[in-house]
């Protein structure tokens, strides 16, 4: 069994670091974890109707566009506007317990600039976020981050994976009613799971909606349009630890 996975590690501070990262692998997922799960939540999305559910609140930024369960089966499929920064954002609602998680899949045309994201927000604020992106460091690679805002400023976590996978899942989770530590992860195939990051949200913090966005970074325009999908969404699906 794989414990551990060593990384190249990049932070907001001046310096690169190489660290150890914990690897989990989730019991009982001896099938695809793209299975339906067998409780689901309220929040919890596998997009199977050709229309959004009514949950959900959808933007689109330029002349982005998307589709539900038609260009892709079983997916929401997205073509950002190839515009500097342009996405479609899906947010939904929701009442957080002490301790919960919430878990996404990814796939993208691993064109450069792209990114897929998973936020949390208070009151239209982002206090927590993890975010692929792809072609950041260079043709032939992605980065998984984590950023948070903790204190008088935002901090970001960065795993550089030196490899462009086509699809990624993203996971957060809140890990304990005291002092709201949370943990981010990721996944290449949603069983083998490596944490990404670790802290203690420092100010109050009390999400109230969830954000996945799909889109093109900040970095800059592109030539051409490319697309990126999200297969599903779940809420407590599963934790590690």
């Amino acid at each position: 069994m794989i414990t551990d996975q060593n990384l190249t590690h990049w932070t907001s501070r001046p310096f690169q670091e190489t660290k150890s990262y914990p690897l989990n692998i989730i019991p009982g997922l001896g099938a695809s974890p793209d299975m339906y799960p067998k409780i689901a939540s309220v929040y919890d999305e596998e997009f199977d109707s050709a229309t959004l559910d009514a949950k959900w609140t959808v933007a689109a930024g330029g002349a982005s566009i998307y589709d539900v369960n038609t260009t892709w089966p079983s997916y929401i499929y997205c073509v950002p506007d190839k515009s500097l920064n342009y996405y479609v954002d899906l947010d939904q609602n929701i009442t957080t317990t002490s301790t919960y998680s919430m878990t996404a899949k990814f796939v993208t045309s691993i064109g450069a600039a792209d990114h897929c994201m998973l936020y949390l927000y208070q009151s239209g604020t982002w206090y927590h976020m993890t975010r692929w992106s792809v072609g950041t460091s260079g043709n032939n690679s992605s980065v998984v981050y984590s950023h948070r805002k903790g204190g008088a400023a935002d901090d970001t976590i960065a795993v550089d994976l030196y490899k462009k996978p086509n699809q990624l899942y993203l996971h957060i989770q809140k890990d304990s009613a005291v002092n709201d530590y949370y943990s981010s992860w990721f996944s290449f195939n949603g069983m083998s799971w490596i944490r990404s990051d670790y802290f203690n949200m420092t100010n109050a913090f009390a999400p109230t909606y969830i954000r996945l966005r799909m889109g093109n970074s900040s970095a800059g325009a592109k030539a051409t349009n490319t697309y990126c999908g999200c297969d599903w969404f779940r809420f407590n699906w599963t934790f590690m630890n």
